[in-house]
């Protein structure tokens, strides 16, 4: 596999998976929520051109978990073991990001991984409970003091095994970085870490994961930077990576990382070129950024009359130099004008003419809001001009189109076009405005004006 397959791949799963994560009622399992982390790092190597979504990645770690999630992570139970697996990515996303905003998701948190940490101490050589205990206190060492008195000594019970991956060996490393003293404990660890990458076994498959976390994860460790190691390590991680045909998708973005921090100054340029034209933008990461004041939790009538008497546009034939006019002298309250105010930004129109004249305004570039205030009941007439109006804008890679009505829209009207986009090959997203937000939008815009 060369650069470009691996940049790519991770794009196309990136953009595949991140909106998953975004709408998802359920909580997103141990290898997604892996992807994310490992992407969030690989954002970090990237640099400065990419902190936007640094920025919003947050948000996604810090929702409030569905479904009980905490309760049911038992690492012991033998239909459960990969929960352990669970628990190292979720310490490590709190450690990173804080607990989540909603304070009784944060209680539950807290309450029953205290209770599995428990039975993972009576259980330590269950398959993965290392990762589990070690990233508790490689994370949050302040919460599990328990925990963390209790493990060096079982550390020295781990390392008797003569079978521990590099992987293993890392994790007790990053959770000893939490102590003073152990130093005999840290140099045995090292020194098992440094003979595995003199003499490296298992599959190639195998090999690059761990080639790619020495590289991207361990470069704090001396015992790697000052033996020249580093090299050895580097060489032998681009030669996996030619020979294997594709990589785990939960950790290509660490394998991504890697490689972007070995290779030299013209390839890292492809690979920030490659994104640029292909990633989906980080706008898309939280629709209510586009409008802060919104209010979820608003349980108010969802549109009142006032609202559902405002038109689309101040006249039935309406110019850009018209719209920009209106800013200052107002002809009346229309959609146009709502969403310039409240944004900030020239009212612009999709073209110079639209569909059937209907709006659609460019919020931003790739950001399209479909504007209409007459009820839409079937396919036919209106619902046909709003479906060739979607479709004609999910024909722009990654576009986001969001779509305002204060009136009805027949549900099956919706679903056709939510097939089109779906359908399509640029990868579009659609989102239908809630019609309680459409009310606090134009109640935000009789205070501002």
């Amino acid at each position: 596999m060369n650069y470009i397959s691996l940049t790519n791949y991770w794009i196309t799963k990136h953009n595949e998976q991140y909106y998953k994560y975004l709408i998802s009622i359920k909580e997103p399992r141990y290898m997604l929520k892996t992807f994310f982390l490992n992407s969030y790092y690989l954002f970090e190597a990237l640099g400065k051109e990419w902190e936007k979504y640094l920025e919003r990645y947050p948000n996604l770690f810090r929702r409030d978990p569905a479904d009980d999630f905490y309760k049911y992570r038992d690492p012991i139970e033998s239909s459960r073991r990969l929960n352990s697996l669970e628990w190292t990515t979720a310490f490590e996303i709190v450690g990173e990001f804080g607990f989540p905003h909603n304070e009784s998701a944060k209680r539950d948190f807290l309450k029953f991984s205290k209770i599995f940490l428990e039975k993972a101490m009576r259980s330590p050589n269950t398959r993965w409970v290392d990762f589990m205990l070690s990233s508790a206190v490689a994370h949050l060492p302040d919460e599990y003091v328990d925990v963390k008195e209790w493990l060096p000594s079982q550390l020295e019970k781990y390392i008797q095994n003569e079978e521990l991956s590099p992987h293993q060996l890392m994790m007790y490393l990053k959770a000893l970085g939490q102590y003073e003293g152990h130093d005999e404990l840290r140099a045995r660890i090292i020194s098992k870490l440094v003979d595995w990458t003199r003499n490296p076994v298992g599959t190639i498959n195998k090999q690059i994961l761990i080639w790619a976390r020495l590289i991207t994860r361990m470069q704090w460790l001396e015992a790697i930077t000052e033996t020249g190691l580093n090299n050895i390590i580097g060489n032998r991680f681009i030669r996996a990576l030619d020979n294997v045909y594709q990589v785990d998708w939960s950790n290509s973005p660490m394998i991504l990382e890697a490689y972007y921090l070995c290779t030299d100054e013209s390839e890292k340029n492809n690979i920030q070129s490659i994104l640029g034209r292909n990633l989906t933008p980080s706008v898309f990461f939280k629709f209510r950024e586009l409008f802060p004041f919104l209010n979820p939790k608003d349980e108010a009538l969802d549109v009142q009359d006032s609202v559902v008497k405002i038109k689309e546009k101040c006249k039935s034939s309406v110019s850009q130099v018209d719209c920009r006019n209106c800013m200052e002298k107002k002809r009346g309250d229309c959609w146009i004008r709502i969403l310039a105010k409240l944004t900030g930004t020239e009212p612009r129109l999709h073209s110079g003419y639209e569909i059937a004249d209907k709006v659609i305004y460019s919020l931003q570039q790739g950001v399209y809001i479909i504007i209409k205030a007459t009820p839409i009941k079937q396919l036919t007439g209106e619902g046909d001009v709003l479906y060739r109006q979607c479709g004609s804008l999910f024909s722009i890679d990654h576009a986001l189109v969001l779509y305002l009505n204060p009136c009805e829209t027949a549900p099956f009207v919706i679903e056709e076009i939510r097939k089109a986009a779906s359908n399509s090959t640029k990868n579009p997203r659609f989102e239908v405005v809630d019609r309680k937000y459409i009310r606090q939008i134009y109640e935000e815009y009789l205070r501002k004006v």
